[in-house]
């Protein structure tokens, strides 16, 4: 892999400088050189980049495939499909944790892919930020124990009835 490829990569994952070259267990600097062409990008960083890209792919995949399915069930959506996103690293490891120690911005990141995946077929995806303090007392209110289904359930809630 070469730098240029490695930062637009990098940034399509919106995956920040200073993050990755932490991941990478080196100075920003450093990692600023491979992306330049100053430096040669070693084999760590391009197997560790391109894990990212196929964990980002297969998330997005997923979420395209169940909207699909949603799709062939019930017609195309009169509606946006809404999509919980997190507002903090917190939320986002509480929820989502098989993203452990990924920033907000890749989560995000993969919501747009699913919004450009399902474009050309004219459903509209919306992100959402999940307010975590009204999800909980809903839970408690419904008695439901948490799953991503809930989440996506509730994000789909009128916003005056839970707002979010």
């Amino acid at each position: 892999m070469n730098g240029a490829t490695l930062k637009i990569v990098r940034e399509a994952l919106c995956l920040s400088a200073p993050w990755f070259a932490e991941l990478c267990e080196v100075d920003e600097s450093t990692l600023l050189a491979w992306e330049s062409g100053n430096m040669q990008v070693p084999e760590v960083a391009a197997i560790q980049i391109g894990l990212l890209e196929s964990m980002a792919a297969d998330m997005a995949a997923q979420v395209v495939d169940w909207i699909g399915e949603n799709i062939a069930e019930s017609g195309l959506p009169e509606c946006p499909v809404r999509l919980v996103v997190y507002a903090d690293a917190e939320a986002m490891a509480r929820f989502q944790p098989e993203m452990p120690k990924l920033p907000v911005s890749f989560h995000a990141g993969i919501v747009a892919r699913v919004r450009w995946a399902m474009q050309p077929l004219g459903v509209e995806i919306e992100a959402h930020t999940l307010n975590v303090a009204s999800y909980d007392a809903w839970l408690q209110a419904t008695q439901q124990e948490d799953s991503q289904a809930l989440r996506a359930q509730y994000v789909m809630l009128d916003d005056c009835e839970y707002p979010n």
